[in-house]
């Protein structure tokens, strides 16, 4: 009982830290460096290789926990993903949001489609100082995965 009353100092001061590192804006971790992340309020809870069909589609994937991945390429962060467990997302966007209410809000924003899909939509979101899009990926008609990325990469 007392090794486990020693352990709830430490889980509450991870999870203090997942909260300084604000997730909800996924371009703001555009363009970042390996050693700012590693001077960030958050610790990665697995630092994975990912393999692309090229060998410049190679790719390290920081994971921190909660459904949130950064995609670095030659020690910058490229790409965002919020996957199924996201708790956090950008543009007020929530895992399991519908694919028409989506397109509805956006659309209201004056915000068009760049791409469409029978299973995603990509919108471009600015072209300065890189271009930056957004892809929605949905299972059926739900939204399953988010990505947010420099598309001159």
């Amino acid at each position: 009982m007392t090794n486990k009353l020693l352990l709830i100092p430490f889980f509450l001061l991870f999870i203090g830290q997942m909260r300084a590192f604000d997730t909800s804006d996924g371009e703001s971790f555009l363009g970042l460096t390996v050693e700012n992340l590693f001077k960030a309020d958050a610790i990665p809870l697995d630092i994975r290789p990912q393999r692309g069909v090229e060998a410049d589609e190679d790719n390290v994937v920081f994971f921190y926990g909660s459904g949130f991945s950064l995609f670095l390429f030659k020690n910058r962060v490229w790409q965002v993903r919020y996957d199924r467990r996201a708790v956090q997302a950008p543009y007020d966007l929530k895992i399991g949001d519908q694919r028409s209410r989506i397109l509805s809000g956006f659309l209201q924003k004056e915000m068009i489609p760049l791409l469409t899909g029978e299973d995603s939509l990509t919108f471009q979101l600015r072209d300065r100082p890189w271009p930056v899009r957004m892809s929605l990926y949905f299972d059926g008609e739900s939204l399953d995965d988010i990505y947010v990325y420099r598309s001159d990469f």
